[in-house]
């Protein structure tokens, strides 16, 4: 309360002086004069609080109904349900449904009831976000412009920039143009081979001219003035990486889910798994706390980023850049900060489709990764495995390597790993059995 009041009366000093350097400037005679009155207006920006939010954006979007509108989950049609598995296929999430919801649809407002009403420095940076996307579906990309554009400052958005890793559905540049008037500053560009998102992200940060780079995803719907808790947190140290709450989107019906639980800080075991550990009874729910980083969505002061290294070069694909980043962090003496009252959502993805002939490697976390991508991913004892998504979570994705009987065991259905078919090229989980020599394998 008391730093409000002080923000009130440096807003009208502020608009005093500014009438005075308009005065003053005129005379010639009173350089001592215009200097003094220089730096008071620089301290009072410096510590002036404002209210960022649009709240008339607010109220229309309170009042929006439709499918998905407020988060809700699309209902399915009969139609939808014939389709549904088609709506996999490309982008890992239903992007049939994605198109029958708005692209500019209202979701929830979860932040703490405290966070409302919290007012940050005018004199917060401003920032370039970097998206990258290989074949995203254009109704979950866009939508997450919308929202990007509808939701924050327009002073703290300087830049978009949209790096396309190669994608080779559709023409997102033409669609594009037709939006751009309503859309906050773009530069796209394309990288004529695939490199993984990691190295696209790296490029798109070397592209970006703002003090300030927020990483985000392809298919995410940021929430009301997600963004001011975060800047606020960097405005008190060039060494501070912060990192908003991340609810999550059903990926078949694009419902609105909060973090289960409630707000929880990252960690890692000493399997290096990443974990979601409750917040110390003493401390307050909607006041930032330290945290492991967010390889995928944060926002840190460029000049700080190239500092560090940035991502890994050597990291292609999405998987370890948390654990790299938080290290470096750590080891530079920089702060990890999770805000409580920024708060975004990411689209939860489930790639399906059967294993074909690749290699398959057992990772530290525990994972069967495919040389094609993915995870593979069984649910129950006599059920055909197949190549998911990598979600870290372990569940079914967790395997272990029985090195004194050569099987594969899968924790989560009290199975073994099998190979059946032609060439022994489909995989399911079966019970363990130590004389099946389709049991045994050599890692």
């Amino acid at each position: 309360m008391v730093r409000r009041g002080e923000a009130g009366t440096c807003l009208c000093l502020t608009a005093i002086v500014l009438v005075s350097l308009s005065i003053v400037g005129k005379n010639n005679n009173a350089p001592a004069v215009v200097s003094r009155q220089a730096r008071s207006t620089a301290q009072d920006n410096e510590t002036e609080l404002i209210d960022y939010q649009n709240h008339t954006s607010l109220r229309l979007q309170a009042a929006r109904l439709g499918p998905g509108e407020q988060g809700r989950p699309y209902t399915y049609s009969s139609y939808d349900r014939r389709v549904k598995l088609s709506g996999y296929q490309s982008y890992g999430y239903n992007g049939h449904v994605s198109s029958k919801i708005s692209v500019d649809r209202a979701i929830p407002d979860t932040r703490h009831s405290r966070c409302a009403s919290m007012r940050y420095p005018r004199s917060l940076p401003s920032v370039s976000v970097v998206i990258t996307y290989h074949n995203e579906h254009w109704s979950a990309l866009l939508r997450t412009l919308r929202a990007l554009s509808s939701r924050t400052p327009p002073a703290l958005l300087a830049e978009i920039i949209l790096v396309d890793d190669s994608s080779d559905e559709g023409d997102v540049a033409g669609k594009l143009s037709r939006y751009r008037e309503d859309l906050p500053p773009l530069r796209l560009t394309r990288l004529r081979q695939r490199a993984g998102p990691l190295v696209a992200r790296t490029l798109g940060a070397r592209l970006a001219s703002a003090p300030v780079l927020v990483f985000l995803d392809s298919h995410c719907e940021p929430n009301a003035n997600w963004l001011p808790p975060l800047l606020e947190r960097l405005l008190q140290s060039k060494h501070t990486v912060a990192c908003p709450l991340v609810d999550s989107i059903d990926h078949g019906t694009f419902e609105y889910r909060t973090q289960r639980g409630g707000p929880r800080r990252g960690a890692f075991d000493w399997n290096l798994d990443y974990k979601r550990l409750p917040l110390p009874s003493t401390q307050p729910q909607y006041l930032p706390y330290s945290t492991a980083v967010l390889g995928g969505v944060f926002a840190v002061w460029r000049e700080y980023f190239e500092k560090i290294g940035g991502y890994d070069p050597g990291l292609e694909v999405m998987g370890g850049e948390n654990l790299a980043l938080s290290f470096k962090i750590r080891n530079v003496g920089a702060r990890r900060c999770l805000s409580a009252s920024a708060s975004g959502i990411t689209l939860q993805r489930c790639k399906r489709g059967l294993v074909s002939e690749q290699n398959i490697t057992l990772s530290w976390r525990g994972e069967l990764r495919g040389s094609l991508g993915g995870c593979l991913d069984a649910t129950h004892p006599g059920a055909r495995v197949k190549t998911l998504t990598c979600h870290g979570e372990r569940g079914n994705q967790l395997w272990r390597y029985k090195q004194e009987k050569q099987q594969v065991y899968h924790p989560a259905s009290n199975s073994c790993l099998v190979a059946e078919g032609d060439g022994q090229t489909q995989l399911l989980v079966q019970m363990c059995d130590l004389d099946s020599t389709s049991q045994q394998w050599v890692l």
